[in-house]
Parts: structure tokens; sequence; C-alpha cells
């Protein structure tokens, strides 16, 4: 009973906190979700797979680095100046500058590294480092 009363309460919270921040212009959430994009990852036996969604980012002002095992994504807000004529009641359209680091847990090729951007997608491919892949070891009979 306590759980179902605790649950009710931070329900009425959340509301509460999104009733403010609306009168405030924007969404806490919304806001949260732009800043750290969600990153989908899959891992094969020859590598990884990143694919980050990043709809309005213009691919010129992205960086991507990796050290490593670690990766970094960096990008600038693609909004530019608006227009002086314009007055803006509400804008809600915008990509804001992020910065994103995943550590994976192989060791990666750099220089086979690959990444596209179509249609707001980014998908980048990572390549297993030759001393992560797995070895065959032949057994010699004596």
């Amino acid at each position: 009973m306590f759980g179902l009363h605790m649950m009710s309460e931070m329900e009425k919270l959340h509301r509460e906190m999104d009733h403010l921040f609306h009168h405030l212009g924007t969404n806490v959430m919304q806001e949260r979700r732009g800043v750290n994009p969600e990153v989908q990852v899959e891992r094969s036996e020859e590598g990884y797979r990143l694919e980050v969604p990043l709809p309005g980012i213009d691919p010129d002002k992205l960086q991507i680095e990796l050290l490593g095992r670690r990766l970094s994504l960096v990008a600038e807000s693609a909004d530019g100046d608006p227009e002086e004529k314009v007055v803006w009641h509400r804008r809600e359209r915008r990509s804001p500058a992020f910065t994103r680091s995943l550590t994976l847990s192989e060791e990666i090729d750099a220089d086979r590294v690959e990444a596209e951007y179509h249609n707001g997608i980014l998908v980048i491919y990572l390549p297993k480092a030759e001393s992560a892949l797995p070895k065959k070891i032949s057994v010699k009979a004596v």
C-alpha cells in the first residue's frame, strides 16, 4: 500500500514540475533528451555499430573522436542566428549542442572506423582491433 501511495505522490510531483516549467516555456524532459541523444549500440563478433538520432545537426559541425576504447561525439547547435525581423512566440524545433562519450569493452581499429549521416541518423561502424578478435589455435598431435 505504501508503494502505491509513494508512486502517486511521485506522479503528482512530476505533473507539478511539468506545469511549472511549461509556464517558463520549456519542458525539462525534452531538454534533457535533446542534450543527450539516445545511442543504440549493437555488438557483433567483428565490432560495434552505433546509431544516434541527430535531426537538424549539420554533419560538418559534428566531431567524432576515438581514444583507445573511448568514443566521444560533440556537436554544435545547428540553429544559427534567427532573422532580425522574426519575433518568436514559441520555438521548439532546435538542436542543442551536446557532448556524449561511451567506453567500449574492447579495443577498436581506429583506421577502419566509418561514420555515415543520413536523414538525421548518425551511424558509426567501429571494427574491433585485431588483438580483440578471437583467435583460432590449432592443436598439433604429437
